[in-house]
C-alpha cells in the first residue's frame, strides 16, 4: 500500500513538471528538475520558451530583471544534455544567442562559462561561431550600466577568453589572451587556471599558483594541480611531496578542492595513490568521510 501511494504521488508530482513545462512555466519548475530527464516534446518546448525570452533581449534596455529564467544557461544545458531529438535546435539556439551582439552580454556569462568547461560536447558545425563570438565579444565595448549588470551576472569578459581559448588553435594571440588572463585581477587569474587544467605544458605554472596569495585562486590551483596529477603518472611523483604538503598546512577548504581534483580525473595512477591515502587519514572527520568518494 505505501509503495503504491509513493508510485501515485512519485507520477503526479511528474505530471505536474510536465505541465508547468508545456505551458511555458519553467521559473517554476522544482530545485531537483534535471534537464536529462526530459522528454523530446519537453525539450522542445523548453527550446521554444527560452527562444522567446532570448528574443526579448535583443533591443536595449536601461532596466534590469532581477531573478528569474536564465534562457542562455538553460539552452546550453538541453543542448548537451537533453534529448537527442532536441540537442540541434538547442545548438543552433544557443550559438546564435550567445553570437546576437545586441543583447546584454552579462547575461551570457554562466552560459559561456558552461560551453567553456564542456567545449568537448560542442558541435563541429558551432564551433567555428562560438570561437568567433568569443573572439570578439571578449574585447567588446561595455553598456554604460556594464558594472551595474556585472554586479548581477558577472563579468563576461572573462568567461568569453576562456571559451574562446578552448574552441582557438595555438597562435600568438592565444599565448597573449592567456597572458593576459594570468596578469588580471582574481576572477581573470582563476579563468587562466581553468584554461590550464588538463593542458600539456602547465606544470610549473599550476604549482607556482598553489603559492598565491589570493586564497580563492590558491585554491583553484590546487584543485587543478590534484586533477592534472591523477591523470598523468610522471606528474603525480613530481607534485606528490608539495601536494602533501599542503594537506598537512592548511584547511579543509584546500583538502576539498584536492579531493575535487582527483575525483574529477577520469582515470588515475597509482602515483596519486600517497595524496588519496592523506586525505583518507586527514584530522578532519567532514573529509575522511567524503574521501570514501575516492575509492
Amino acid at each position: 500500500m505505501l509503495l503504491n501511494t509513493v508510485a501515485r504521488t512519485v507520477e503526479a508530482a511528474r505530471n505536474d513538471v510536465h505541465d508547468r513545462i508545456m505551458r511555458g512555466e519553467l521559473t517554476t519548475l522544482p530545485s531537483g528538475f534535471t534537464v536529462d530527464s526530459l522528454s523530446p516534446a519537453e525539450g522542445g518546448a523548453i527550446v521554444a520558451e527560452c527562444a522567446r525570452v532570448m528574443d526579448g533581449y535583443t533591443t536595449r534596455s536601461s532596466g534590469i530583471a532581477i531573478g528569474g529564467l536564465d534562457p542562455y544557461y538553460f539552452t546550453a544545458q538541453l543542448a548537451v544534455y537533453g534529448p537527442t531529438a532536441t540537442r540541434a535546435a538547442a545548438w543552433e539556439l544557443i550559438t546564435r544567442g550567445i553570437a546576437e551582439r545586441h543583447a546584454l552580454h552579462e547575461r551570457k556569462t554562466a552560459a559561456v562559462e558552461f560551453l567553456a568547461e564542456h567545449h568537448s560536447a560542442i558541435p563541429r558545425l558551432c564551433r567555428e561561431p562560438l570561437r568567433l563570438a568569443a573572439h570578439d565579444l571578449t574585447t567588446a565595448s561595455r553598456s554604460d550600466a556594464s558594472s551595474l549588470f556585472a554586479g548581477f551576472f558577472g563579468d563576461p569578459g572573462p568567461a568569453f577568453a576562456w571559451l574562446y581559448l578552448e574552441l582557438a588553435d595555438p597562435s600568438p594571440e592565444w599565448d597573449s589572451r592567456l597572458t593576459d588572463l594570468l596578469s588580471g585581477n582574481e576572477q581573470e587569474r582563476r579563468t587562466a587556471i581553468r584554461v590550464m587544467t588538463g593542458r600539456a605544458g602547465y606544470d610549473n605554472a599550476l604549482l607556482a599558483l598553489t603559492r598565491e596569495s589570493n586564497t580563492e585562486v590558491r585554491a583553484e590551483a590546487v584543485q587543478a594541480l590534484a586533477f592534472a596529477a591523477a591523470h598523468d603518472g610522471a606528474l603525480a611523483m613530481r607534485v606528490c611531496a608539495p601536494l602533501l604538503m599542503l594537506l598537512e598546512a592548511e584547511g579543509e577548504e584546500t583538502a576539498i578542492r584536492v579531493g575535487s581534483g582527483i575525483l574529477r580525473a577520469e582515470s588515475r595512477n597509482e602515483g596519486i595513490e600517497p595524496v588519496i591515502a592523506a586525505l583518507r587519514h586527514h584530522d578532519s572527520l567532514h573529509i575522511r568521510s567524503i574521501s570514501v568518494d575516492l575509492a
